[in-house]
């Protein structure tokens, strides 16, 4: 009567940890999704400043540049 609890047992204790691992791949997919959206945002945003930032220097040069007469 041991041998087949025992099986039960240790077949209990594999499906846990498989389920472990699989709930664990599947949360670290979750965050590896949200990081690249974060990442996309990110650089979204830095292009964005950088336009900006490219603009404002355009328009401190023109004022800096002589008048023409």
């Amino acid at each position: 009567m041991a041998v087949p609890g025992l099986a039960v047992a240790i077949l209990a204790l594999l499906l846990s940890i498989a389920f472990g691992i699989y709930s664990m791949n599947t949360r670290i997919d979750n965050l590896g999704a949200r990081i690249d959206t974060l990442s996309a945002n990110l650089n979204t945003r830095i292009d964005t400043l950088g336009a900006d930032l490219n603009a404002r220097i355009e328009q401190v040069y023109q004022l800096l540049l002589p008048k023409e007469r």
